[in-house]
């Protein structure tokens, strides 16, 4: 069989520096972005559900957030990642008064943004490479 090879842009990261909890992403996929920006509405749907339980049904509303955010990491990355990221807690877990889950998109967030902005720069000198005599 015959491959087709090219770079696809996947880095490895590790999680709080543990290299045995490993995630591999591209961090300049804006479908990320978009899948996250899709998420964060859900996780204040969640939210409110959260806010919204009683004594008698608050297990089970516990139950039903933690396992939408693993799902919903999982569909962030379009893989299962989950158990890696949040180390087998809860990602409704306090951690400094904010839950674990957004502990977890606070810190990938500038990693994409970082590597985004590189990327229009190296994309912008390739383009001025061919514009540079049309721009006079």
């Amino acid at each position: 069989m015959q491959s087709i090879s090219f770079e696809e842009g996947y880095k490895e990261f590790s999680i709080n520096g543990d290299e045995k909890r490993v995630i591999r992403f591209n961090p300049k996929d804006f479908g990320i972005l978009t899948r996250m920006q899709s998420t964060l509405s859900d996780f204040s749907e969640l939210e409110k559900k959260l806010k919204e339980s009683n004594e008698e049904n608050f297990v089970e509303a516990l139950r039903d957030a933690e396992k939408t955010i693993y799902e919903k990491m999982d569909e962030v990355f379009n893989a299962d990642v989950h158990d890696i990221i949040f180390n087998h807690q809860s990602p409704i877990a306090l951690v400094g008064g904010e839950f674990l889950f957004m502990r977890v998109i606070n810190a990938i967030i500038p990693i994409m943004e970082k590597e985004i902005n590189e990327e229009r720069k190296e994309s912008e000198k390739r383009m001025a490479k061919y514009t540079e005599n049309y721009a006079k």
